[in-house]
């Protein structure tokens, strides 16, 4: 009896032994494999947000066409970003309220911005590394050369706006224009680097070069630094040369025709790019180097609420379908076109002369009531162009393949070296 007690004790020791064991071995790996998950977490760079879509930052689609204008010396870094909302080539309907929606939606379905307090910097929703330390710049692509500010001899300001001026400096040898942001609140910054990560992933001739950017790490300055275009913007070429002096042989239809090639590389590229904001105080002339297509702050999201409020003219130039929250596509842009076509016929900014507000032009585009007109001298090509531009049903409007293929074929134009090929 004592020899069966004495083994059932050894067995009942041995098991006990062996399952403290067990147990141990069980605690050991769960807090090493814990402590690899937090260190592969951090060396991914994954950070919380307080918002779903971290910052807001969109870029455009991949393409092959990779800047070469980038210099020696750029930071390599993993960026945190999300793809635009032009998949397929179209927007959904969700995304654009209509205007009859201005006074209680904004951008994401949410209450107006004027109906909330305004966010300060400091509570902008930048990501978070896990460890609490704030990582800004990390936000900005990696293709993006970072310029020194001290390389800049900034000379004068050319432009200003209500959120940003352009100003013009040296760097190097080279006259360059720098866009400053002169209001950081909001979300100001992450639309500020939204394009830029835009503009970095672009490489076209008939599109504004990026020459690099400068900026901190808490993002606090941040500054763009872009190609001079020394003849400024469109409409003031437009204002400055009357149309006997300034007409579509000696000019106008190579710079339409640069603009077209612009719009033919952003739709091809995949998903398509839709710019969404084509007027003529976003197309900048140079003497030399002719028309190029700029400004894409609005190319990742437009609603109607922000086109009421970009400035007066801004809605002349939008598609209907824009107007009334319906889907579109990159169709949206051609409709642009059109309106473009017609300024640069007239040279004055579209309805000009028909003495309404600016709500009313809206609401009569919006139902196809209202369309800019051409001159009486407008040369036959051109007139027929632009009213197949302006049709109201998108899908009788033609492809920016269409408009340049019929534009380059016009005689015109004198420059027949022009390919549809994106370069």
């Amino acid at each position: 009896m004592l020899r069966l007690l004495h083994r059932m004790g050894s067995s009942s020791s041995s098991t006990l032994i062996i399952v403290v064991v067990v147990l141990a071995v069980v605690v050991v790996l769960g807090v090493a494999g814990f402590f690899l998950y937090r260190r592969r977490m951090k060396n991914n760079g994954f950070y919380l947000s307080n918002t779903p879509d971290m910052v807001g930052v969109a870029t455009p689609p991949s393409s092959n066409n990779t800047p070469a204008r980038n210099r020696a010396g750029s930071r390599g870094r993993a960026s945190s970003q999300q793809r635009p909302p032009t998949a397929g080539g179209r927007t959904p309907r969700s995304s654009i309220p209509n205007i009859f929606q201005l006074a209680g939606l904004s951008d994401h379905g949410k209450k107006m911005a004027d109906a909330q307090p305004r966010r300060s910097s400091a509570q902008s929703t930048f990501p978070v590394a896990v460890d609490g330390h704030r990582s800004r710049s990390s936000i900005i692509s990696s293709s993006v050369v970072q310029i020194p500010s001290d390389e800049l001899n900034y000379t004068r300001k050319i432009a200003k706006g209500a959120f940003g001026e352009v100003w013009l400096a040296l760097y190097g040898k080279d006259l360059v224009a720098v866009k400053k942001l002169i209001t950081v609140e909001g979300t100001s910054v992450q639309d500020f680097v939204a394009e830029l990560n835009l503009l970095a992933s672009l490489s076209h001739r008939c599109i504004l070069t990026l020459v690099g950017a400068c900026w901190d790490e808490e993002l606090t300055d941040i500054q763009i630094v872009m190609e001079y275009m020394d003849s400024g913007d469109l409409l003031s070429v437009l204002r400055k040369n009357p149309p006997s002096v300034l007409t579509w042989e000696n000019g106008k239809a190579t710079y339409c025709v640069q603009v077209c090639e612009a719009v033919y590389y952003l739709h091809s590229l995949q998903p398509a790019l839709i710019h969404r904001d084509i007027k003529s105080r976003n197309i900048l002339v140079d003497s030399q180097k002719g028309a190029k297509l700029s400004d894409f702050g609005e190319s990742r999201e437009r609603t109607v609420a922000r086109t009421m409020t970009a400035g007066v003219g801004t809605a002349r130039w939008v598609a209907p379908e824009i107007i009334l929250g319906e889907d579109y596509s990159e169709l949206a842009d051609i409709y642009s076109l059109g309106v473009l076509l017609t300024e640069l016929d007239t040279h004055q900014i579209p309805y000009q002369t028909l003495g309404l507000e600016e709500s009313m032009i809206v609401q009569q585009v919006a139902v196809g009531k209202l369309r800019p007109k051409v001159s009486d001298t407008c040369p036959e090509i051109i007139r027929r162009l632009t009213h197949e531009c302006l049709q109201y049903d998108p899908s009788l409007r033609p492809s920016a393949a269409r408009v340049l293929q019929t534009l380059m074929a016009s005689p015109l134009v004198r420059r027949p070296s022009i390919s549809l090929a994106n370069d």
